[in-house]
């Protein structure tokens, strides 16, 4: 792909039980006074597939190893184009929203996905899950 990606990206402390991955979809957790800025992988259990606001997606690789030092900052993408990882099929200009099934994966949102919080507008396609695909990140909005 021709010219620079430009993006906004902050660090944020790594929390759960799971190595992260580039292009994985995370939500804010609670954090604490000494660190505010803490995050999870999207899935339904930390409520990013139905109601809450995605924070961004996941800039590097950080395992488990390292996550469970509670130590590990990974970078985020805020704003801007970045990678994602396709939870099936996906439309060049899909709107996408966090799996619910599997952490950190995006899906088309659906007819029936109203109200539910949008990542971003698929810059490129995606055939199959698991499959990397541009994303132009739309911070805030719902489908």
């Amino acid at each position: 792909m021709a010219g620079t990606d430009h993006l906004l990206s902050k660090g944020f402390l790594c929390t759960g039980n799971a190595a992260y991955v580039l292009g994985q979809c995370v939500v804010p957790v609670t954090g604490t006074t000494l660190d505010p800025n803490q995050m999870v992988q999207a899935t339904v259990a930390a409520g990013a597939a139905l109601a809450g606001t995605p924070l961004g997606l996941c800039q590097e690789n950080i395992d488990l190893v390292k996550v469970q030092t509670a130590k590990a900052y990974a970078t985020v993408a805020i704003a801007g184009v970045a990678f994602g990882i396709a939870g099936g099929a996906i439309a060049m200009g899909a709107a996408v929203i966090p799996s619910g099934t599997t952490a950190g994966q995006l899906i088309s949102a659906t007819v029936g996905t109203t109200g539910r919080p949008q990542v971003g507008v698929a810059l490129s396609p995606a055939t199959n899950a698991g499959d990397i695909f541009t994303v132009l990140l739309t911070p805030g909005a719902r489908c």
